[in-house]
């Protein structure tokens, strides 16, 4: 509202509401401290008969109050209203005009309105003395003022009114656009009768989300766009967020610690009511990907359905010890990972893989991801023969496949060379060679234990270090 020095406002309405702007009612009689940012303003429950107050009641089954304000000092207070006790509420502020001389007309209008949705205001004409002039007839001109962004284009429809009814007049407009905005009004044949609302903020009726695939890439940059729109599915240019970023998990319906950056759309973001933003998501799985005003988190907008697939396969395998092959028999341990485009484990992937060895092995065809193996799966085996081999991983799903580089499986055997050996004291030594007879001098890690049987069983043999371990050096123990 807009009001002079000294006099009393209008009706100052304030209602209970829930987070999404609805009606609420009180479920006992409810108190609110009156907050004003001025020093000289005061309220008072009753316009005629002024008595100086700082509480308001809302009644148990009652929605809404009614108080009334003065100040006897020039500006722009903020007035607020906070319940007592606090139950944590959103505080309800709004920021009136005091002006040194009276204005030909007082404007009110809620705020915040929706871009592009009919909203009423009451526009009521004044008289020299500050009191309503139930004579007055004219016709308006009216158009907004604007505050933030301060250079815009958009009108109100109407942009003309008249059909005052003593003196007051109930005026439906819409205005397509966001921002922040006063409501003006002026005589059409006196421009010196005029007036003005106090602040409105104008917020998307609801935002469009479009992306350039509904097939992405876990971690992998991707382009998304967001605009925000009136309440006819037109853009609104001047809105300036910032808006939220969220990710509503579609399959699995649950995901652990996945985000979607950015998170927030800021105003540098926007140009001409839309925000090109390059985004990426962390996690395997469909989702909505919602964008809502971060004030107003009741103005949204998604687009369903975009689904984060893997972005390549890692199949690697474990390096035997000092040496570039492994034994018949000996376990050779795999891992297997689905990677998203960072190259990382896609932590929350469910699928099948498949894993082909040539020549074969004894391998399962398919090993099927879950939750909790976090994107990797050891794999253990044996190959049973000499052999060069390779692992051949395929997830045909996405098209993707992975191949270790061949590697070398040889046939091991010990050899005694010592067959004749006089008697007394006497050394032994044993070789390991491979199938085609060579020694394995690339080995200097085996460790084999000595066992013997005498042919004659006389206890006639000694062992110097009975049971101890054999250390091969170069192949040769």
């Amino acid at each position: 509202q807009n009001l002079v020095k000294n006099h009393s406002s209008g009706a100052i309405s304030f209602q209970l509401q829930n987070s999404n702007g609805e009606p609420q009612t009180a479920w006992e009689d409810m108190t609110f401290n009156l907050i004003t940012s001025s020093e000289t303003g005061e309220f008072s429950l009753d316009r005629q008969n002024w008595a100086k107050t700082s509480q308001v009641v809302i009644p148990s089954g009652a929605g809404q109050a009614t108080f009334y304000y003065k100040d006897s000092s020039q500006g722009k207070p903020v007035i607020g209203i906070k319940e007592t006790p606090d139950r944590g509420w959103i505080e309800a502020s709004q920021q009136l005009n005091v002006a040194a001389e009276g204005q030909f007309f007082e404007i009110s209008v809620i705020s915040p309105q929706v871009a592009g949705r009919a909203f009423t205001a009451q526009i009521t004409a004044k008289d020299d003395e500050g009191n309503i002039d139930r004579s007055y007839s004219g016709t308006l001109d009216i158009y907004p003022k604007y505050i933030n962004p301060a250079i815009a284009s958009r009108v109100f429809t109407p942009s003309d009114a008249n059909g005052f009814s003593e003196g007051v007049l109930n005026l439906v407009l819409t205005y397509p656009d966001c921002g922040l905005i006063q409501l003006a009004a002026q005589d059409r044949n006196d421009a010196t009768k005029k007036g003005i609302s106090g602040q409105v903020l104008f917020v998307p009726a609801k935002f469009m989300v479009t992306t350039d695939g509904v097939q992405q890439i876990v971690s992998k940059p991707f382009s998304l766009s967001v605009t925000a729109l009136d309440d006819n599915d037109q853009a609104t240019p001047n809105y300036l967020g910032p808006a939220t970023l969220v990710p509503i998990a579609i399959n699995p319906a649950a995901v652990s610690g996945g985000s979607l950056t950015p998170v927030t759309l800021e105003t540098v973001d926007f140009q001409n009511g839309t925000a090109q933003a390059s985004a990426s998501y962390d996690r395997w799985g469909t989702v909505d990907i919602e964008a809502h005003d971060s004030a107003s988190p009741a103005q949204k907008g998604l687009i369903e359905g975009v689904f984060f697939g893997p972005a390549g396969l890692s199949l690697s395998l474990e390096a035997p010890p000092d040496r570039d092959f492994y034994y018949a028999g000996e376990t050779i341990q795999a891992t297997l990972s689905v990677l998203d485009a960072n190259k990382r484990p896609l932590s929350n992937f469910v699928g099948p893989v498949s894993v082909l060895a040539t020549p074969e092995l004894p391998l399962p065809e398919v090993f099927q991801f879950t939750e909790a193996d976090g994107g990797q799966k050891p794999i253990l085996f044996s190959a049973s023969s000499a052999g060069n081999y390779t692992l051949k991983a395929q997830a045909s799903a996405y098209n993707l496949s992975v191949e270790t580089q061949p590697f070398k499986v040889k046939q091991a055997t010990i050899e005694v060379l010592s067959s004749v050996a006089p008697v007394g004291t006497t050394e032994v030594e044993i070789q390991i060679i491979d199938e085609s007879g060579k020694r394995i001098t690339a080995e200097n890690k085996l460790m084999v234990q000595i066992l013997f049987t005498e042919e004659d069983p006389n206890n006639s043999l000694i062992l110097s270090s009975p049971g101890k371990p054999i250390l091969f050096r170069n192949g040769l123990a």
